[in-house]
């Protein structure tokens, strides 16, 4: 008889050791599964209150924008922008009262007349000129970083007078 290990029956020790693997394997196997499970779990849990927010900022969204619609463009223009959002709703309200017209491209010469009356209107006259503040937001866009200069080739000196 040869002493041959591989034709020997395995010593309790290497079964021992084969069990071991397998059971570390199923173990590594069930805490994928359960790690797997529980992140679809967080995922869900996250985009139902994702959604929730949504639905609760839509909500307010849009009865801060009912409430804005009151208030004329010159209110829009003074108000300091607290937020994107706020940002946001106040150009919604005054596009609602505006129309879907759009404002339209300046030139040079456009610009330049609407920087005046714009400036003119929010900081020299001191008056509340509703009607010439609705133009321009109508005619050309509010706020006024919104204003598209895509045709205009020189804003040298544009502010100064």
């Amino acid at each position: 008889m040869s002493s041959n290990p591989s034709s020997l029956p395995p010593s309790p020790s290497r079964r021992s050791d084969k069990k071991q693997r397998v059971d570390t394997n199923n173990v590594e196997e069930e805490t994928k599964k359960t790690s797997n499970s529980l992140q679809r779990m967080n995922d869900k849990v996250g985009r139902e209150q994702a959604l929730q927010e949504q639905l609760m900022e839509h909500d307010n969204g849009r009865l801060v924008l009912h409430a804005l619609s009151y208030l004329d463009v010159v209110t829009f223009c003074r108000k300091q922008v607290v937020s994107k959002h706020f940002k946001d709703l106040c150009t919604k309200a005054v596009a609602m009262k505006c129309g879907k017209n759009g404002p339209k491209p300046h030139t040079d010469a456009t610009l330049r007349k609407a920087v005046k009356k714009f400036c003119s209107i929010m900081y020299n006259d001191g008056s509340n000129n509703k009607e010439a503040m609705e133009y321009i937001a109508c005619e050309y866009g509010f706020p006024i970083d919104s204003w598209n200069v895509s045709q205009v080739t020189s804003m040298s000196y544009l502010f100064c007078e």
